[in-house]
């Protein structure tokens, strides 16, 4: 009688530390499903929000500042040019379908701008990830003639 007692506790012992083990298991993987959802969610939020602020615009090269890595754009009928920042050093930019460098950009040009809209010291900053340009009537291309 005692073994069977034993053994009974035993039993019970095993199957309720197996069942104590389980929960807490599962509890720690929740959690961590949880937060790799979360982790899912914000980057999806940040990605989301980085294409809502992603513009395409398209005008004449107006100004041009090249000592600050800026210059405004102005669309077709619109009265104000929109000023554009780039990186050197990371903006695609390309001049007649060739690829070039930011010097490159001059006024008269027709310019289209892919840019991203951002927040630099609580002002809004249009960030240029690539240029598209077309000699205008007020461009110069080196030494080159046509004709």
């Amino acid at each position: 009688m005692a073994l069977v007692l034993v053994a009974s506790v035993l039993m019970t012992g095993c199957g309720g530390g197996t069942q104590q083990n389980n929960p807490s298991q599962d509890s720690k993987a929740q959690k961590k499903n949880e937060e790799s959802s979360t982790k899912q969610a914000a980057q999806e939020s940040t990605t989301k929000q980085e294409a809502a602020n992603r513009e395409s615009l398209s005008g004449t090269v107006v100004k041009l500042l090249p000592d600050k890595d800026k210059f405004y754009v102005k669309p077709p009928k619109e009265d104000k040019a929109v000023k554009i920042k780039y990186k050197p050093d990371s903006v695609n930019v390309t001049l007649a379908g060739k690829q070039a460098e930011p010097d490159a950009i001059s006024e008269g040009q027709q310019a289209t701008v892919k840019y991203v809209k951002k927040t630099n010291n609580n002002r809004e900053v249009n960030l240029a990830r690539s240029i598209w340009l077309q000699p205008g009537s007020g461009s110069t291309q080196g030494n080159e003639t046509t004709g």
